[in-house]
């Protein structure tokens, strides 16, 4: 599914919420996922490769035992 977020929107320690019907395994299972987010204008973020490698073109190449 696509979700629209606004182009101006900034938010840091924010909360996104998902809510699926798993039809599935029958229409009154749902699943609830939540995730801790910051949402930056493009540029501002700065990959650190939360402290255990090296960021190389736009990913990480991660160090020894980090995956």
């Amino acid at each position: 599914y696509k979700v629209s977020i606004p182009e101006d929107l900034e938010c840091s320690d924010c909360t996104v919420r998902l809510l699926r019907q798993a039809k599935e395994w029958s229409s009154k299972y749902l699943f609830w996922s939540c995730a801790d987010v910051d949402i930056q204008r493009p540029g501002a973020y700065k990959e650190d490769c939360f402290g255990h490698g090296k960021a190389l073109a736009g990913r990480c190449r991660c160090d020894r035992l980090y995956y």
